[in-house]
């Protein structure tokens, strides 16, 4: 459940006309991280649980009966990670996601005839990072699990309460209206393996490692069944491991924007501070630190714009969108670039021409070309 994007899209756009003149077009789109020693490199991961995973459940009282039962986890979890220049996890934060949990049915005899039942049904859980959390030592992999909660807000716990046959009590949480807070608890790993790459674009593996041998104990509400001082335990014990892929900064894209900017973008959305255009569709276009070229010419007049590309070639694949203004987020492929999905491919060099679509006026972007992550 998320974010599976096919490439960066730019924030600017430029609405054309074709009665009049055009202004310069301003560029606000995508871009691509830098590095100097020592910088982090960031993307958002979506981490996929692997089957199998889960927790051993054991419910005790203190007046000494016990039950078991398992919890399965499957879902995914939404993160943002950052890794350093050695290839190395160093930050790790938790933004979302939905791990289910399998449906439990645990019950407890008490003699002579009491019995006591917890259920759990369609449960599952939220997990988020708060405050400044989400530190890994780079040299174990070993995460801080400081800040990291698992917010069960979806299904219902119910506790059953017998005497003989009867029900004596039946409680119903409901967990989308009052949610249970846990702090992530056990040893959490990370680790990054390098997939792939390109000049301007790097995939990095990421794999987590989670296990837990975790007790709570609370105070039972007895209703009569069990002495008044009733205490109850839940231990969890198990793992899981979770695995996912982001797109970091290409080594290329990082030496280029040092050399020429000196500056050091974290992510594939960063921006120039000066003049804030998008880093990577600059590197795309060879752009010069200072006022940009006129890269997108409208010939108002004969229905058409020229796209400017650098003489010695396009560095990275661009994609050229357009929007009529007539409906929301209804972008297209541009008609008559390079490729039918309006992307002109790395190494492209000089001017095209291309037809604009009909009508009166209309918006075009162009952003970086890259797969899903």
């Amino acid at each position: 459940m998320r974010r599976k994007a096919t490439a960066l899209a730019l924030a600017g756009t430029r609405r054309f006309s074709h009665d009049s003149a055009m202004p310069h077009l301003p560029w606000l789109p995508l871009a691509f991280a830098v590095s100097f020693p020592g910088a982090l490199l960031a993307a958002p991961v979506d981490l996929t649980l692997a089957a199998g995973g889960g927790f051993d459940i054991t419910y005790s009282l203190s007046t000494g009966q016990s039950t078991t039962g398992r919890d399965n986890l499957s879902g995914d979890i939404l993160s943002d990670v950052k890794v350093n220049q050695a290839g190395q996890v160093d930050s790790f934060r938790l933004t979302g996601g939905r791990i289910s949990h399998s449906d439990t049915n645990l019950a407890l005899s008490i003699p002579p005839y009491y019995q006591v039942k917890v259920l759990t049904h369609s449960v599952a859980t939220l997990p988020m990072t708060e405050g400044d959390g989400g530190q890994v030592d780079p040299a174990t992999g070993l995460a801080s699990n400081t800040g990291h909660h698992l917010i069960s807000n979806e299904g219902t716990i119910t506790t059953q309460y017998y005497a003989f046959t009867v029900m004596v009590k039946h409680d119903v949480r409901d967990l989308s209206t009052d949610p249970e807070d846990n702090a992530l608890t056990g040893t959490t790993t990370l680790a990054a393996t390098l997939v792939n790459s390109t000049g301007w674009w790097k995939r990095m593996k990421i794999d987590l490692s989670h296990q837990q041998d975790d007790s709570t104990t609370s105070p039972v509400d007895s209703q009569g069944v069990l002495p008044a001082s009733t205490t109850s335990t839940l231990r969890e014990k198990g793992s899981f491991t979770a695995s996912g892929s982001g797109l970091f900064p290409g080594d290329d894209f990082i030496a280029w924007s040092t050399a020429h900017f000196g500056v050091q973008p974290e992510d594939l959305a960063a921006t120039d501070p000066q003049t804030g255009q998008p880093l990577l569709v600059m590197y795309a276009l060879r752009a010069d630190p200072g006022a940009w070229p006129h890269v997108v010419q409208f010939l108002p007049t004969s229905g058409k714009l020229v796209l400017h590309l650098p003489s010695d070639g396009l560095q990275a694949p661009l994609k050229w969108e357009y929007w009529s203004g007539a409906a929301a987020d209804s972008w297209i492929a541009l008609p008559g670039t390079p490729a039918a999905d309006g992307v002109t491919p790395a190494g492209a060099a000089g001017d095209t021409q291309v037809a604009l679509p009909a009508g009166t006026h209309g918006f075009v972007r162009v952003s970086v070309s890259l797969p899903a992550p």
